[in-house]
C-alpha cells in the first residue's frame, strides 16, 4: 500500500465524525441531488441494493417482530393517502397504464372538488379515488384522470366509461333512490342533488 493511501486512511479513521457531519450537511443542503445520486447508484447496483434492503429488513424484523408489525400497521393507518396512491400505481403498472399521482395530488383534487363527490356532489365522508376513464378502457394513472367519489358512486360506476356511467344513471330510476337510501343511512344530514336531463 502506498504511503499516501495509508496516511489518507488513517486521516479518515481519525476524522470519522467530522466527515459524517459534512456528509449530513451536504445531503441536507442538496436533497434533490442526493436523491438522484442514491437512485442512480441503486439502478447501477440493483441486485446489491435489493440484497442490502433484504438484510436490513430481516434484522429489523428479527430485533422486534411484534413491535415492527405494530409500527407498520400504525404507519399504514396514518398514511392512508400515500398507501392508496402506491396501490393505485402498482395496479396501473400491472395493467400497463402510464403515469402516477401522489397523496399531495389527492389533496389538491379534494380542494378542487370542494370536498364533494365528483358524480353526485354529496359531501365526502369516505372517499374512493376513481379513474375517470377506467384503466381497463385505456385511461392513465396521471392525476388529471383521478376524481374523488363517494364509495357508492365509485362502486356503481365500476369500469364504465364516463359517458356509459352517465347514461346508466339517467336511465336507471333505481340509482338515485339507492344512492339516497345509502346516504341517508350513513349521514342523516346528507342531501342528494337533483339531476335534470336537457
Amino acid at each position: 500500500m502506498p504511503r499516501n493511501e495509508a496516511n489518507y486512511r488513517a486521516w479518515r479513521e481519525a476524522n470519522k465524525e467530522k466527515l459524517a457531519a459534512k456528509s449530513r450537511r451536504q445531503r441536507a443542503e442538496n436533497p434533490t441531488a442526493t436523491r438522484a445520486a442514491v437512485n442512480s447508484y441503486r439502478m447501477r447496483n440493483i441486485e446489491k441494493a435489493k440484497e442490502q434492503k433484504r438484510i436490513y429488513m430481516a434484522s429489523v424484523r428479527a430485533a422486534d417482530p411484534i413491535g415492527w408489525r405494530s409500527k407498520l400497521r400504525a404507519w399504514f393507518r396514518d398514511n392512508r393517502d400515500k398507501v392508496r396512491a402506491y396501490e393505485a400505481k402498482q395496479r396501473a403498472v400491472r395493467l400497463g397504464a402510464e403515469g402516477s399521482y401522489s397523496a399531495e395530488d389527492v389533496k389538491l383534487i379534494l380542494e378542487a372538488q370542494q370536498g364533494l363527490c365528483f358524480y353526485c356532489e354529496v359531501p365526502l365522508s369516505a372517499r374512493h379515488e376513481d379513474h375517470f376513464i377506467p384503466l381497463s378502457k385505456g385511461g392513465t394513472n396521471y392525476r388529471w384522470n383521478i376524481v374523488l367519489s363517494c364509495p357508492a358512486c365509485n362502486l356503481k360506476k365500476g369500469n364504465k366509461a364516463p359517458i356509459e356511467f352517465e347514461n346508466w344513471k339517467m336511465n336507471s330510476p333505481v340509482f338515485w333512490d339507492e344512492l339516497k337510501n345509502e346516504r341517508l343511512s350513513n349521514d342523516s344530514t346528507a342531501t342528494i342533488r337533483t339531476v335534470h336531463v336537457v
